[in-house]
């Protein structure tokens, strides 16, 4: 049997480069793996110059010259950028009389060389054409194809212009997946609700991983149980309040109250977080997390802050930050709109290739009676008016980020009969839409939840995860749930933010052990994602 290995380095990070838990990186090791995978076949380092996204590629001589120090036999194949369609021809060129080809990657450490086999025994009793592992961590196993499949990979890609990805495969067979034998070999505990990825492409996985170095298929499922808390590394997603004010105080959310319980409506709020104090913040959380996504919309409206474009360029010169703006859509204007484009277009592409910038315009209905409703708007006029507003901040965002803006409707009991129209018209205009379920912040406000969309089994909450809040002062609070800031954890201005992290990991600690004290009691965004 003469099997091909593929270990794909097109995408890498530096992470990959590092030294992992104590010795060599996740390179050398996932080569080494790929190595003795393939026995007496050989073993092709896919590299680039480029990554998809732009973003520089790891120098291809450098990774050479490892494969050199490391005494393993591999050719090096070098393009400018990968695409899906190049990948599969390359393959397809490079396998020449393999029976099989086997798919790696080259940032996962922790290879299950046993599992990878298994899946190779499989893959060849049964005759299979596509054999892959399921339910495991990602990154313990190659995807494993028959040789014969690969023209018709070649032409199910055909004008296909994204990254090789993790799920690359899979994505392009199910496209007509019932033409494929396809063998799995399904995980005893299935955790993939975990999104467990064991590769070095984010600081935040890298830590997983290292956490993890010793998993083994045998294994996965009693080390998950007994590190359970080691899931939870650096925030990889910080929401951070820029701006006290807000254009309206909508009936659904508990901002508008929590305002006025310090003294001023929401509507009226001029404060915002200095740009100084916010720089200090964001170069924290470049050296802490090194890759993360900072929102500037944690409460109240970013276009309220009168250098919200300034935040914007403070984020984006770290290469492993991205921004994410939650607005209104009231407020922008045509100069900050450009300066923000400008600087996201000099800022280039992020190291973990999201896009620079990313744009969620909350609306929450089809028409601008509702709109207003929902709002608390009375003069139907103005209504209207400012619902015209943020339809055409949607349009002057979708020049100027053509993938990236989402037009948001949080579903609730009021809105439900809009939600269709709604959904239809922007995924035909835009592609792109999402739907909320609404949250009633521990029961802080009135459940207005159209449907209890809560798994039968709690995890976890993601948000104590991977999220940190900050206010405007400063303060970090347990979560964003947390509207009242009834506990905090330090301050971002002054504190260490791996002193305030660390500070609130016992309560990810007791819900791993099934204990929801406080508001986690009552809480139902356990379960949401941020980005």
């Amino acid at each position: 049997m003469n099997t091909f290995v593929v270990l794909f380095c097109g995408e890498l990070a530096p992470f990959a480069l590092e030294p992992f838990a104590g010795g060599d990186s996740a390179f050398i090791r996932s080569l080494r793996a790929a190595s003795s995978f393939a026995g007496n076949g050989s073993v092709l380092v896919c590299a680039a110059r480029s990554r998809n996204s732009g973003y520089p590629a790891v120098d291809s001589a450098r990774l050479e010259a490892l494969i050199a120090e490391s005494g393993v036999s591999a050719g090096v194949h070098v393009e400018e950028r990968w695409t899906t369609e190049l990948f599969y021809s390359v393959l397809d060129r490079e396998a020449g009389n393999a029976d099989h080809a086997a798919l790696f990657f080259g940032d996962c450490p922790c290879i299950d060389l046993a599992l990878s086999r298994t899946l190779m025994d499989r893959h060849l009793t049964y005759a299979a054409e596509y054999t892959f592992a399921d339910g495991y961590p990602a990154g313990l196993s190659p995807d494993i194809l028959a040789r014969g499949i690969l023209p018709v990979l070649v032409r199910l890609s055909a004008g296909e212009t994204g990254a090789v990805t993790r799920t690359t495969v899979f994505d392009t067979i199910k496209k007509d997946i019932n033409s494929f034998d396809i063998e799995t070999d399904i995980a005893p505990v299935d955790v993939r609700h975990l999104r467990m990825t064991l590769a070095c492409d984010t600081r935040q996985n890298f830590l997983v991983s290292e956490a993890f170095h010793d998993i083994t298929a045998e294994t996965y499922a009693a080390m998950v149980e007994t590190r359970a808390g080691k899931l939870r590394t650096v925030p990889a997603f910080y929401g951070i309040q820029t701006a006290g004010g807000c254009p309206f105080a909508c009936n659904f959310c508990p901002y508008p109250e929590a305002s006025l319980s310090r003294g001023t409506a929401v509507t009226e709020r001029t404060d915002f977080m200095n740009r100084e104090d916010f720089s200090r913040i964001v170069d924290k959380i470049a050296e802490y997390s090194r890759t993360a996504v900072v929102s500037l919309s944690l409460w109240g409206e970013p276009a309220r802050h009168p250098d919200v474009a300034g935040l914007v360029a403070d984020v984006l010169k770290h290469d492993g930050l991205s921004v994410l703006i939650e607005t209104t859509g009231i407020g922008w204007t045509t100069e900050t709109l450009d300066t923000i484009a400008a600087a996201a277009a000099e800022a280039g592409p992020r190291m973990t290739s999201l896009p620079a910038i990313t744009w969620i315009v909350a609306l929450d209905a089809a028409e601008a009676g509702q709109y207003g409703t929902l709002r608390g708007i009375q003069d139907t006029d103005r209504a209207n008016t400012l619902f015209v507003e943020a339809l055409s901040c949607i349009d002057s965002l979708a020049v100027r980020f053509p993938d990236d803006v989402w037009p948001q409707f949080v579903r609730m009991n009021e809105n439900e009969e809009q939600l269709e129209q709604f959904y239809r018209y922007w995924k035909d205009k835009l592609s792109r839409v999402i739907v909320q379920k609404h949250d009633s912040f521990c029961k802080t406000i009135p459940d207005r939840r159209v449907a209890d969309l809560s798994p039968l089994k709690r995890n976890p909450c993601w948000h104590l995860k991977r999220d940190m809040s900050i206010l405007i002062d400063g303060t970090v609070p347990l979560c964003r749930e947390d509207v009242y800031a009834k506990t905090s954890f330090g301050n971002a201005f002054t504190d260490d933010l791996a002193a305030i992290w660390n500070g609130y990991h016992s309560v990810y600690e007791q819900q791993t052990a099934c204990v929801y004290e406080g508001i986690c009691g009552a809480c139902d965004e356990y379960y949401t994602y941020n980005f």
